[in-house]
C-alpha cells in the first residue's frame, strides 16, 4: 500500500511540473546579472560584463552602460563606449558626444567611433558640436562627420576652418576630404595660404592630401628645408 502511494505522489509531482511549470526554479535572468556585474569592484568583470551586454544588445543594458561612462577607470569607460556604439541605441549618443572631454585621447577617439557606427541619428548632434566650446569635442565632432561622409555637414565643416585650434582646422580639413564635396575646394585652399605664412606644417600636408583628393593635383607650397 505504501509503495502504492509513493508512486502515485511521484505521478501527481511530475504532472503538477508540467501543468504549472511556473513553479519549477526560474531561469536566471542574465541580462540583470551583467547588468549588476557593472557595479563590481573588479575592472576586468565590469568590462566581461559590458562586452557580453554589447553583444546581447538588450534595450535594458542602455542606461547602466551610460552609468559607467563616469568610471574613474580608462578601460571600463572604453568598454562602456564600444558597448554602446554597438547597440546603437540613440539615448546614448549625447553621452557620447560629451566624452570627447574626457582627458584620455584613447577614449575620445572610441567615443567618435562609437558614433560613426550609429545611425542618422546622430548627424543633428554632431554638427551642433561644431559648437562646443571645447576644443576636443569640435575635433572629434568633425572627425565622426568626416568618417560618415554626411554632406549636410559640409558648410559646418568650412566654417570651422576658421576655428582658432589647430587641431580643430585640421579635423575639419580631413572630414572635408573624406566627404569630398567640391564646394571645400575654395576655402581649403585659402586656409592653405594662411597656414604656409604660420609654418603649420604638418597642417599644411594634410591640406595638400586634402586638395590632392579633391581633385587638385597641383603641389602648393615649397617643402621646407
Amino acid at each position: 500500500m505504501n509503495k502504492k502511494k509513493n508512486v502515485l505522489l511521484v505521478v501527481i509531482l511530475l504532472l503538477s511540473l508540467l501543468v504549472f511549470p511556473t513553479c519549477a526554479k526560474k531561469k536566471p535572468d542574465r541580462v540583470k546579472d551583467l547588468i549588476s556585474d557593472l557595479d563590481y569592484v573588479d575592472k576586468f568583470i565590469q568590462i566581461e560584463a559590458a562586452e557580453e551586454l554589447a553583444e546581447i544588445k538588450d534595450p535594458r543594458a542602455v542606461d547602466p552602460l551610460i552609468a559607467i561612462l563616469s568610471d574613474p577607470n580608462e578601460e571600463v569607460r572604453t568598454a562602456g563606449i564600444t558597448a554602446l556604439g554597438k547597440l546603437k541605441d540613440p539615448r546614448a549618443i549625447i553621452p557620447l558626444i560629451q566624452m570627447f572631454r574626457d582627458e584620455s585621447i584613447g577614449v575620445r577617439k572610441n567615443a567618435a567611433i562609437a558614433l560613426q557606427n550609429m545611425g542618422f541619428e546622430t548627424i543633428d548632434p554632431l554638427i551642433a558640436s561644431l559648437n562646443d566650446p571645447d576644443w576636443r569635442v569640435r575635433e572629434n565632432a568633425a572627425e565622426a562627420l568626416g568618417k560618415k561622409a554626411e554632406p549636410k555637414a559640409v558648410v559646418p565643416l568650412i566654417n570651422l576652418l576658421a576655428d582658432k585650434d589647430m587641431e580643430v582646422r585640421q579635423a575639419a580639413v580631413n572630414a572635408l576630404s573624406l566627404i569630398g564635396d567640391q564646394r571645400a575646394i575654395n576655402p581649403i585652399e585659402q586656409l592653405l595660404v594662411v597656414e604656409v605664412k604660420l609654418q603649420n606644417w604638418d597642417i599644411v600636408e594634410d591640406i595638400q592630401d586634402a586638395l590632392q583628393e579633391l581633385g587638385q593635383a597641383e603641389i602648393y607650397f615649397k617643402e621646407r628645408e
